[in-house]
């Protein structure tokens, strides 16, 4: 028993495929990379509604930077839309430019079922199928449907008499489906029509749309993914790290993990949303905190009062690094960075306090020995931020624009940290600490602020850094401020915290946006419409004389009708021009 049905296409956007004879209906659903036939959801339903047999087909376009991936990934967005997958047969129709790529139809072929679990189908002509050697996709187990027209000749509903002689294809023993006529009519449409004819039965269609065994399930987890979405995925944590990654995305690491790298080193990829605001609830306490990507251009800087000052001087409203935003950076965070306290009767402030690259402490205090062992951070005029012992900080304080001295390190290089354990103020992590956090992981830096902490009650030192590793897994870095009853934060303007009493130090951070790259001129495309200049391919022949073209080369197209392309050197079926 055998099938017969219609293509169709936008070309036949106006058909009522209620009124039409069809044991199945195929219909165009995207072409290339990015581009959605626009009547391909309007005619699938119409012919699922209809009660149609069902298939779909992706329009080859492997030329410039397309890639098969890319124009999988524009198919299956397509099919997922109607629901096709188990109930359409899925098929690749390769037809236009560079034929002879197999490689390229075989990585669209096998994207296809990996993600999907449904063997797809190929579409080409007799000719294409001569013309490279396609044993991979054979071997592949991928069916053929095939294009063979005798000639245009008006074929009225599915009379095959002129169908002329079956086609005679290389490396497949058969083929599923034959296309024999681009000039096909039936009642109920006035237009012409591609007929075809599927060599088995309905329960045979539904084997090949992956229907059998109920619902299809993709046999590699990663395959609806694009590899840009997997290196968003790896960049958040998703895989870990060395072998364990390379285990996770197996064949795909390589490509997942160049684009990785160029996510966070190129800054022309720069996402836009460099700056996120958001707050999360820990312990009773709603802690607000500030992301900066490490895509970004950041540069940090940390502003305090009049050298020597100590005690809390300056409204937090007021901190601003002028010289950054001239460079045409914009303050992105602030936060409160001060540790000056006093404790058990003694005065202690920073022992390394370093403001647009002049050092505003004097080494010799008595502060400076209690914290030689503090974790430190320093701003280098490079950018980014340098976490460490504040001595190697010190060591080293020529090459910030900024530096400032936390007596209370949380993570360093991934773990606890016990730095600053000789301060009187020790064993920070059992008993009542700071609030307002600085940190960083592989991805981002972070302001973190804890709202409604005061210096008699709140969050342990332990806490702190149970909220750090709940924020980010993967957090490397941390340090606390204490601030006292100062605790401030600014994340793109906008207070989250800011409390009445005055500040003595703050930390900003500043980014620059990417500079955006000067539009390109939109590429030339080319059309095929009359007056178009094309090549006639090998195996070109005549669809009025039936005869093989005796010259080749270049002629011109006078005029288009649906596959039927007439020239100046006479008509010809559009598989076996090129666009010039």
């Amino acid at each position: 028993m055998a099938l017969k049905g219609i293509d169709i296409s936008n070309w036949q956007s106006n058909i009522n495929l209620y009124n039409i004879e069809a044991d199945f209906v195929i219909v165009k659903a995207s072409e290339g990379v990015g581009w959605t036939d626009p009547s391909f959801k309007k005619l699938y339903l119409a012919a699922k509604g209809a009660g149609k047999k069902l298939g779909i087909y992706h329009f080859a376009r492997p030329t410039g930077n397309n890639t098969a991936q890319k124009e999988v990934d524009t198919f299956l967005n397509a099919a997922k839309s109607v629901g096709a997958i188990g109930e359409a047969i899925l098929i690749l129709d390769w037809e236009a430019e560079n034929k002879t790529n197999v490689a390229y139809a075989k990585a669209w072929l096998d994207a296809v079922y990996a993600a999907t679990g449904v063997k797809p189908m190929i579409y080409m002509s007799e000719s294409v199928t001569k013309q490279a050697n396609w044993s991979s996709v054979v071997a592949g187990d991928y069916g053929l449907w095939v294009a063979k027209y005798r000639d245009n000749s008006t074929d009225y509903n599915y009379d095959m008499s002129n169908a002329g002689t079956r086609p005679n294809v290389a490396y497949w023993s058969g083929y599923a489906m034959w296309q024999w006529t681009s000039s096909g009519r039936l009642n109920g449409y006035s237009g012409n029509l591609d007929c075809n004819i599927f060599y088995g039965d309905a329960a045979t269609w539904d084997t090949y749309a992956g229907a059998v065994g109920g619902e299809v399930q993709p046999s590699d987890p990663l395959a609806q993914y694009t590899d840009e979405q997997l290196a968003k995925m790896v960049i958040d944590g998703k895989f870990g790290a060395g072998e364990e990654r390379k285990k996770a995305l197996g064949a795909r690491y390589e490509a997942v993990q160049a684009i990785v790298n160029q996510m966070l080193t190129n800054k022309d990829l720069v996402s836009t949303d460099l700056v996120k605001n958001y707050t999360i609830q820990f312990n009773g306490y709603t802690v607000y905190v500030g992301k900066v990507s490490k895509e970004a251009d950041m540069r940090a800087s940390l502003i305090g009062n009049t050298p020597g000052t100590t005690g809390d001087k300056t409204s937090s409203q007021y901190f601003s690094d002028k010289l950054l935003i001239n460079k045409g950076y914009k303050e992105a965070t602030a936060q409160n960075a001060s540790t000056f306290y006093s404790w058990n009767g003694a005065t202690y402030a920073e022992g390394l306090e370093i403001v647009q690259g002049v050092n505003h402490q004097n080494f010799d205090m008595t502060a400076v020995s209690k914290f030689n062992t503090a974790m430190a951070v320093g701003f280098p005029y490079t950018g980014g931020m340098w976490f460490g012992p504040q001595s190697e900080i010190i060591a080293n304080y020529k090459q910030f624009y900024g530096a400032v001295t936390s007596g209370f390190g949380i993570i360093y290089g991934g773990k606890k940290n016990f730095m600053g354990s000789s301060l009187p103020r020790n064993g920070i992590f059992t008993t009542v600490s700071g609030r307002s956090i600085l940190a960083e992981d592989d991805y981002n830096w972070y302001s973190i602020c804890v709202y409604g902490v005061t210096g008699s009650s709140g969050l342990t030192g332990t806490q702190l850094y149970d909220l750090c590793i709940k924020i980010s897994p993967n957090m490397t870095n941390a340090m606390c401020f204490d601030g006292g009853g100062s605790v401030f934060q600014r994340v793109n303007g906008n207070f989250n915290i800011n409390t009445t009493r005055l500040v003595k130090n703050a930390v900003l951070m500043y980014v620059k946006e990417p500079v955006k790259p000067e539009p390109t001129p939109e590429p030339v495309v080319k059309v095929l419409e009359p007056g178009a200049k094309v090549k006639l391919l090998k195996g070109a022949w005549n669809l009025d004389s039936g005869e093989d073209f005796i010259e080749l080369g270049e002629t011109i197209v006078s005029n288009i009708k649906h596959k039927r392309i007439e020239t100046e050197k006479g008509p010809v079926a559009v598989e076996f021009i090129e666009l010039i």
